[in-house]
């Protein structure tokens, strides 16, 4: 009996180190998976920053974008005005400059300063 009771303890002993091994590794994985959730929260936390960076970089450009659509649009409406104009005085093109024919009699420097102004 007495040589059953130390086969026992020497089992138990060997069952209590293995046990004590086993829970030594799981410490060590949670230590493990503790380091890991940390650095992804830590990455987490930079995408996130990254991202609202981005989104306020959109939101900014979408703006600009707005703004010189509406600038060439105006643009778009000023020549077309001034298109029209110029089909409208067409018979005083000539060569790409512009002349008016005036019906009042003016010597050079009147009319050059007259066209000036």
């Amino acid at each position: 009996m007495n040589i059953n009771l130390t086969e026992e303890r020497d089992g138990l002993k060997i069952k209590n180190k293995n046990l004590a091994n086993e829970r030594n590794q799981l410490l060590t994985n949670i230590t493990n998976l503790s380091e890991e959730r940390d650095g992804l929260k830590i990455k987490n936390k930079n995408l996130t920053s990254e991202r609202d960076q981005l989104l306020n970089k959109n939101k900014d450009l979408t703006k600009e974008r707005d703004e010189l659509t509406k600038e060439r649009d105006q643009f778009s409406q000023e020549r077309n005005g001034l298109r029209k104009m110029i089909n409208e005085m067409d018979e005083y093109i000539y060569q790409s400059s512009l002349y008016l024919i005036s019906s009042e009699k003016k010597n050079w420097a009147e009319s050059r300063r007259y066209c000036t102004e």
